[in-house]
């Protein structure tokens, strides 16, 4: 990349362009599907931070208040939430696609010239990885964490460079390993606020592979150094880590998930060229002759050609004997993928470990796979040029070109027919209430699972939102209920309610009390929610799963807001590990490089 630096990246750039020009034929266009509910996880954010000036801490709008930056899918700490703040959910999200496929392309060609890879090899590499299915695929059901795909060849090269190997071709001057292990601890730190489910299926294979080089070099600097980087991730982002840590363990989700896919079906993802018919254009669950299809499409799909894999056949004979770990971790994220379909159970075992019992569809790992299995394809097309010598070039560029355009024939389209909504008009209410038990406005009903962005729109809240996890809900009342008494009321009426001002994090109630009784805000009660009375801290109280405080008689200016500990510690942890990091990279910068 240090020879065509501009040339990397002006490639990158229009490949990007031409796998991603569909989300933006119609820009203001919704997505349909899954694409409501990750709109609405970051529309909210964007609103608390710009209209209330708060930090995201509470999502007022949903199954009667939930936690936000506490839930699993909420990503607002993204350093690409700016394009959301600048352009909104909608073009945010969209310039959000384009600025992660080619993240990952550039990081995926990074890491395979670190790897001693020429710049042909290197390219093939990033575009097996980056343009297979599985992007597009989940991109397309809605599934905005799996951008974090973008992330996972840095955290690689970062780890590779803490803890080079000396048998590894590596042409390039080594960075000094403090930097390196800086490096991994940010990018992991990135993944594991932007993809849930992206993390905790590469951190297994981080393991594998740091295991099986700790045998391959006959000590354990891999393991320790990757503990060290999982440590310092979880410290730089405690601050969303703690709090989602505390949320599921009051609401845990768990499965018992016995699907997984057979060699017929695995044949099918990888090779099955109508990606775009299986998903059934309406993005419907699919079944197949096998039977082992539970999820749509967009589960399975991880379309990269013949080709790479028998480029992958040759890079991974040829490599084998100082690359055999790379080899045994795709083997073993393999063997996860087929799930109980596998001679091996793996699937099975690992779900007795407590921070994987939650996780479902093994085929998820497939992108384990296909990570190994395209930096063995540049191996591969790099052995191929070695052995004809004089029109090894030629034949390598050819390659190239053949491979990604047959991904771009294949897969260019994926994103061709979701976003095909057309803005929706919805009348903004002047005061929030929980108005909707379940509503969809769509008239194309089955476009989407959820309505939940444009219930936000409304400045409503919804008791029947679409949720991944097993969330507490109280006696929550919508406005047309017969039992409705506002947003905040008094248990037995001893007083009256004089003023509420709602905001997301907090809500004002003013009240003038005739003696002791209970207010009571209209939000599900969770660990966290606070109470201020004339400016003194009261003991938050529950009254059927809502958050409510105990009052005496006389006018008191009463807040509920919600600020949990687990943030309090978390922020402080990030704010510390990150002033840390910043000093140790400065000393650093004083002592001399060394490889």
């Amino acid at each position: 990349m240090k020879k065509r630096p501009w040339l990397t990246l002006t490639v990158f750039s229009v490949l990007t362009f031409l796998f991603t020009s569909p989300v933006f034929t119609h820009i203001s266009y919704w997505g349909h599907m899954d694409w409501d509910q990750f709109t609405f996880w970051h529309a909210v954010p964007r609103e608390i931070i710009l209209r209330h000036g708060q930090f995201p801490l509470w999502n007022p709008y949903a199954n009667g208040g939930n936690v936000l930056l506490a839930h699993p899918q909420s990503a607002f700490l993204s350093p690409f939430f700016i394009f959301v703040l600048l352009g909104g959910p909608i073009l945010g999200l969209k310039l959000e696609i384009f600025a992660h496929l080619w993240l990952g392309l550039l990081g995926m060609h990074s890491l395979s010239r670190h790897l001693g890879l020429n710049w042909r090899a290197a390219y093939l590499s990033a575009c097996v990885y980056m343009l297979s299915s599985v992007f597009f695929l989940h991109l397309g059901e809605g599934q905005m964490e799996w951008v974090a795909l973008a992330f996972v060849p840095w955290i690689f090269m970062f780890y590779l460079k803490s803890i080079p190997p000396a048998r590894l071709r590596n042409p390039e001057p080594c960075v000094p390993n403090h930097f390196s292990l800086a490096g991994a601890v940010l990018t992991l730190g990135l993944i594991l606020v932007t993809g849930v489910y992206v993390v905790n299926l590469f951190l297994l294979f981080l393991f594998v592979y740091a295991g099986l080089t700790a045998v391959q070099m006959r000590q354990g600097r891999p393991l320790w150094t990757l503990g060290i980087v999982f440590a310092g991730a979880c410290l730089i982002g405690a601050v969303k880590f703690l709090p989602m840590l505390e949320f599921v363990h009051q609401v845990p989700r768990l499965v018992d998930q016995q699907s997984g896919v057979s060699p017929e079906t695995l044949w099918t993802m990888l090779f099955g060229r109508n990606q775009a018919f299986l998903d059934s254009r309406l993005w419907e669950t699919t079944f197949l002759p096998d039977g082992t299809y539970r999820y749509g499409w967009h589960e399975y799909g991880a379309y990269i050609g013949f080709l790479p894999i028998l480029l992958f056949m040759m890079g991974g004979i040829r490599e084998y004997k100082t690359r055999w770990p790379l080899l045994g971790s795709a083997a073993v994220c393999l063997l996860l993928v087929m799930g109980h379909s596998s001679p091996v159970n793996l699937w099975g075992m690992l779900h007795h470990v407590p921070i994987y019992r939650s996780l479902t569809v093994p085929s998820r790992f497939i992108f384990c796979v296909i990570f190994p299995v395209a930096l063995f394809s540049g191996f591969g097309l790099a052995h191929v040029e070695n052995g004809l010598r004089k029109y090894g070039r030629v034949v390598s560029c050819l390659i190239l070109v053949f491979v990604t355009l047959d991904l771009w024939q294949v897969n260019g389209v994926l994103l061709k027919n979701v976003f095909r909504i057309p803005p929706q008009h919805v009348a903004r209410e002047t005061v929030f209430r929980q108005r909707y038990a379940a509503v969809n406005f769509y008239k194309e009903k089955s476009l989407s699972r959820s309505s939940q962005y444009p219930i936000f729109l409304s400045n409503s809240g919804v008791l029947e939102a679409y949720e991944c996890a097993a969330v507490k809900r109280g006696d929550v009342r919508i406005a047309s209920d017969p039992g409705y008494r506002g947003e905040a009321y008094l248990k037995s009426g001893n007083g009256r309610i004089l003023d509420v001002h709602f905001s997301p994090n907090a809500i004002g109630v003013s009240v003038d009390m005739d003696g002791n009784d209970t207010l009571i805000v209209n939000q599900n009660y969770y660990s966290g929610w606070r109470v201020r009375a004339n400016g003194n801290d009261l003991r938050p109280a529950v009254y059927n799963g809502l958050t409510a405080a105990r009052l005496g008689a006389g006018r008191q200016d009463v807040v509920f807001y919600y600020l949990p500990g687990s943030f309090i510690l978390g922020l402080c942890l990030s704010l510390s590990f990150a002033v840390t990091l910043i000093l140790w990279l400065a000393r650093g910068l004083k002592a001399p490089a060394s490889s």
